[in-house]
């Protein structure tokens, strides 16, 4: 059930994260890149902020 739930989070955000750079000036290819690998930088993002907060 998680395992759904963490998969279509995954999926709906490569389209969102898409459409949200679809203005950006780079490559498809690195739009694209990005869209993939959206959920490793959230959690770098998240793991960032934990060690800002010391």
């Amino acid at each position: 059930m998680i395992t759904g739930i963490f998969l279509a989070v995954y999926v709906v955000g490569i389209f969102v994260a898409y459409q949200k750079m679809s203005a950006w000036k780079h490559s498809k290819y690195e739009k694209v890149a990005f869209c993939l690998i959206w959920p490793l930088v959230a959690i770098l993002y998240g793991i960032h902020l934990l060690h800002n907060k010391k």
